[in-house]
């Protein structure tokens, strides 16, 4: 046996005695290990007549090439791997909480569809073991520190940041691929008191690219006005060595009736006092070598690093939402000047439109290449596009840098049909529609939205930079400037939709239109390898219905998978890709997966692509938590204590739920939360659902750890049908593997046809409750408030929307729109504030049809908390707006 395989049989053997390690948040006291042994095994084939060798780093790529002189009949070839998952969880104290997650390769299996990864990098370094995640918190009253790696994170273009200084980084497994690195990574510590709310963040590469970076955001109150001082310190990943680019903002906000404006300024002192190239356009023949271009100098001053920008969220009667923002930012800070305009139109209750208009342009634009000599001889350069040595330049798509001043006219146009407005259709930003913002949680039978982008880019840029297969970020050659202008608008149409129907899902995805490469490679007359631009059609279709998942591809004239493939403008011909997994119980999982990538015409091939079929079987054994830990229970009980034989100790149970009242009849489901948990392991669990004459309504049942949360729609298990009106019980019970059993006493559950309460909980900062006083609807402020302002923030409607229809049930009943803030400012402050966002409130519901005789507003301010002003959670709390709902 190979001294890997024996590494893993060791490892095997230590763990595969537990069950899955269920990925939600651990119990206080609770340590666990568990994780996921997984096989691979290809079998692939080139085409005949096409050969494959090894390029790049340590061979890290393939190259393909294809000639008539070679062998005519290529063979089948098989190749094994094993990894290995390690999740280690662990919450000691009410404070302290983390996980880390390992990986660890005992063969790699060496395939064609997207060689470079994390664990082929591995392979070639001859890592046996790699820390590719963590996230270990210590959370206090008022401030917290937390140490990440390769977690993603949110920008701060909502906490006040005009200017985009700390940027959204959610693709680590992209990061990883690209460069080999798990990223980002980082500490953050966070404040908040009297003086204001304080963000640290530092890290080796907190940024993608960008490293030893330093970030900060203050966010404080200064003559009426919700203010943020935001800092940025990196070193660069060009130019001189440890060369570092500091940014300093300050911004500020206002709210006027239903209406938010922010301003900011910028400083960014880049390489002030370098001299940089430019051009003056003149009459063709007058300029260099006989051009049009005339060649010029400058240096960068003070002036140079400076920015501004301002932006405003109006809510006029014709549109539910104008959203608009000018920016500028001198050559050092940016280099560009940009508009940006979004409305959001909601024409139905179930269909919201969306448009979308971004000009963007350089203050000084790129500089062509000209050079002395010919196409055949091109002699020495007159004229060079800026590089990573200027103290700016016109960049596109430079995620890395920053320099994303290419001038452009951007329209999008999108439509979404959401009969569900409980269940937003996006999760995370209106009208991106990409299948990572689809929100799982989307329960309609039938949801889709639609986008169109029409996008020109009328001018090109200077030299760009791309990342090569082993990870290194290198610029363009002295002899190559960036993408072209394109000829006109390239246009690309998206749809995204979703089918519920009990349990299956299914999620389809249609792309198609015209897509520009990046680089300068694919920019050349002189041959045919690679595309400027191509023009795509791509379809996928994905299925679950648990236990099986499946996903159906196609795709034609596509951008190829790697990093590099749309930089160099490379692109399949035909592209046929199946997959389908299976869970067997949720200790087995097994997948099968099938690529045909084809090159039919043989051109615009590159020696990047091929063309070949690929197949895909993977294997996963899951296992843990092996030791766990909870409460009193020592850490090694179990191991090398008490053996479970010995196992006397029930397991430990308990149910939960949120919300007791639905109405089925009404297509509701009530959401019941199950816990189970016993060092020797759960045996078998059962949850059922009785009347109150103890007849069994409703059995749930499994071996194992049972699912975190379970839902009933009400259907009986005796006729199939709704079971009647009136109060039900719940129970849980669980055995563990010494035959040992616990119960949780009944909780009651009350089905009504014509409910008194309709609701559901929209998300954890939405809490709705019955109280003598009538129904209360709880809105913090994350939900519907920017700190310091009156005016709805952006996606506000979707929650208040289900407000609405809760409303409408009750069309008799009175209402009562309340606001509340924290104690932080001054009292006269505070009242007005609160006043001003019950207004906000009020308005948004007139707008939406509720009758204004109904409504009454209040304002409290700090007189009223409904929570302790002492504690950051309780401060949290009061800054929300209670929006009441007063019974009759």
């Amino acid at each position: 046996m190979s001294r890997r395989l024996f590494l893993f049989g060791v490892f095997f053997f230590f763990f595969a005695t537990g069950k899955s390690l269920a990925q939600e948040e651990l119990e206080t006291g609770t340590f666990i290990i568990g994780g996921k042994l997984q096989f691979e095994y290809y079998q692939h084939k080139i085409t005949d007549n096409w050969t494959v060798t090894e390029s790049g780093y340590k061979g890290i790529n393939k190259n393909y090439s294809f000639s008539e002189s070679t062998p005519a009949a290529n063979s089948w070839e098989g190749v094994f791997g094993q990894t290995l998952f390690i999740d280690i969880g662990f919450h000691p104290t009410e404070e302290l909480k983390g996980e880390i997650n390992l990986e660890a390769i005992g063969d790699y299996a060496d395939r064609y569809w997207m060689p470079v990864n994390l664990e082929h990098r591995m392979k070639i370094d001859d890592k046996r073991i790699i820390w590719k995640k963590a996230d270990i918190s210590y959370i206090k009253d008022w401030w917290s520190l937390e140490y990440f790696r390769n977690k993603g994170h949110y920008n701060w273009r909502y906490a006040g940041d005009l200017f985009d200084l700390f940027q959204e980084q959610f693709e680590e497994e992209r990061y990883v691929r690209v460069s080999g690195r798990p990223v980002p990574e980082g500490f953050r510590l966070n404040m908040d008191g009297a003086a204001g709310k304080l963000e640290l963040i530092y890290g080796p590469e907190v940024i993608w690219d960008y490293t030893n970076g330093f970030y900060g955001n203050y966010n404080f109150y200064v003559l009426g006005l919700n203010s943020h001082f935001i800092f940025r310190s990196h070193v660069v990943p060009y130019g001189e060595e440890d060369e570092r680019m500091n940014s300093f903002e300050l911004s500020s906000g206002f709210a006027a009736g239903d209406q938010d404006f922010e301003f900011g300024v910028l400083y960014q002192p880049f390489r002030l006092g370098r001299t940089y190239a430019d051009v003056e356009y003149v009459e063709s023949g007058a300029g260099t070598a006989g051009t049009r271009y005339l060649k010029k100098t400058g240096e960068t001053a003070v002036e140079d690093a400076l920015g501004a920008s301002a932006r405003t969220t109006l809510r006029p009667p014709i549109v539910n939402e104008v959203f608009l923002q000018y920016t500028y930012e001198g050559l050092c800070a940016g280099n560009k000047q940009e508009v940006n305009t979004q409305l959001t139109k909601k024409f139905t209750r179930d269909i919201t439109g969306n448009f979308g208009y971004k000009h963007r342009k350089p203050l000084l634009g790129a500089v062509p290449l000209v050079y002395e000599g010919t196409q055949s001889s091109l002699g020495p350069a007159l004229l060079e596009p800026r590089d990573q040595t200027s103290p700016f330049w016109v960049g596109w798509e430079n995620r890395a840098t920053g320099w994303e001043n290419r001038e452009a006219r951007i329209f999008s146009f999108a439509f979404t049909f959401d009969p569900t407005p409980g269940t937003w259709f996006y999760k995370y930003e209106p009208a991106t529609v990409e299948k990572w913002n689809l929100n799982p949680d989307e329960n309609s039978a039938f949801s889709f939205a639609a986008k169109y982008d029409l996008s020109e880019y009328p001018s090109g840029t200077d030299r760009l930079l791309y990342w090569t297969e082993d990870g290194h970020m290198i610029w363009e050659g002295a002899l190559q400037t960036g993408p072209w202008a394109t000829d006109g608008y390239l246009g690309v149409l998206t749809l995204l939709g979703k089918v519920v129907s009990g349990t299956c899902k299914v999620v389809f995805e249609v792309g198609a239109g015209e897509s520009p490469a990046i680089n300068s490679f694919a920019y050349t007359s002189s041959t045919e390898r690679e595309k400027p631009i191509t023009g795509f059609f791509e379809a996928a279709v994905s299925i679950d219905r648990k236990p099986y998942e499946t996903r159906i591809y196609y795709g034609q004239d596509v951008w190829g998978p790697e990093e590099w493939h749309q930089r160099y403008g490379q692109t399949f011909d035909k592209l046929y890709m199946f997959d389908i997994s299976r869970d067997f119980g949720e200790y087995l999982e097994f997948g099968a997966g099938y690529v045909a990538a084809r090159e039919i015409d043989k051109k615009y091939y590159a020696v990047e692509l091929g063309d070949y079929d690929e197949i895909r079987l993977t294997g996963a054994l899951k296992f843990g938590p092996v030791i766990p830990y909870s409460g009193a229970r020592p850490a090694t009980e179990g191991l090398i204590g008490e053996s479970p034989e010995s196992d006397t100790e029930p397991p430990q149970v308990s149910l939960k739920i949120q919300n007791p009242t639905f109405s089925p009849m009404d297509g509701q489901e009530i959401e019941m939360q199950v816990f189970a948990t016993d060092y020797s392991g759960v045996k078998k669990w059962l949850l059922k659902i009785t009347d109150s004459k103890n007849r069994t309504a409703k059995i749930f049942r499994g071996e194992g750890q049972p699912p975190y949360k379970i839902k009933w729609d009400g259907i009986d298990d005796v006729y199939g049908s709704v079971v009647p009106e009136g109060k039900y019980n719940a129970q849980l019970k669980a055995q563990d593997a010494r035959e040992n059993e616990a119960a949780t006493e009944p909780v009651e559950i009350s089905v009504v046809s014509n409910p008194k309460i309709v609701y559901k909980e929209i998300t954890r900062e939405i809490k709705v409750k019955e109280t003598q006083r009538g129904l209360i609807v709880s809105f913090t402020s994350k939900v519907l408030f920017e700190s310091g302002k009156s005016g709805l923030r952006q996606g506000a409607g979707k929650s208040l929307d289900e407000l609405v229809n809760l409303l409408d049930t009750y069309k008799e009943n009175d209402i009562s729109v309340e606001g509340h803030t924290d104690n932080r400012g001054r009292a006269g402050y505070n009242q007005k504030l609160s006043e001003k966002r019950a207004r906000s409130v009020a308005s948004y519901l007139i707008k939406s049809g509720i009758d204004p005789s109904r409504i009454t507003v209040k304002g409290f301010g700090d007189n009223k908390p409904v929570a302790d002003n002492s504690t950051k959670s309780g401060r949290e709390a009061n800054r929300g707006d209670n929006t009441e709902k007063i019974a009759q």
